[in-house]
């Protein structure tokens, strides 16, 4: 792989924390809480030293999206999976960081005050049209 396409700087980024929300029948979780964790760390880290042995920048993802555990905060992602992007200012200021300019960043306050609120005060956090998951039929 060619890490500079004509100045074009290609960046891996790591795969966000696991969780235990939300269990999707779709598409299941394997393994406890603890042992998915444990994967994400040795993905990452395998990620990571196949992106500097290709020349390519690695983005980790920022701690503060982690508990102490190593599992996604549920402040940041209503679904467990997905961050919210109204929660992504770190992580586009960890990217900024790493390809050594600034990128701008906007989200309203208004919408991370009502999700924050929401969180805290037992409110609803979900996005607006999430699609709703079903039982696989059959594989």
């Amino acid at each position: 792989m060619k890490a500079d396409l004509d100045g074009t700087q290609i960046v891996l980024a790591q795969p966000p924390f696991p969780s235990d929300r939300r269990p999707n029948t779709e598409l299941p979780a394997c393994g406890t809480l603890d042992q998915r964790i444990a994967a994400h760390r040795a993905l990452s880290a395998a990620l990571q030293e196949l992106a500097e042995a290709a020349g390519l920048l690695f983005l980790p993802m920022p701690p503060r999206y982690a508990d102490s555990r190593g599992a996604l905060r549920r402040i940041y992602s209503d679904d467990g999976v997905h961050m919210m992007p109204c929660e992504a200012k770190a992580y586009v200021s960890a990217l900024a960081s790493l390809l050594g300019r600034p990128l701008r960043f906007r989200a309203s306050p208004l919408s991370v005050l009502l999700r924050r609120w929401n969180y805290l005060f037992g409110g609803n956090i979900r996005r607006r049209g999430l699609p709703v998951t079903k039982k696989l039929e059959s594989w």
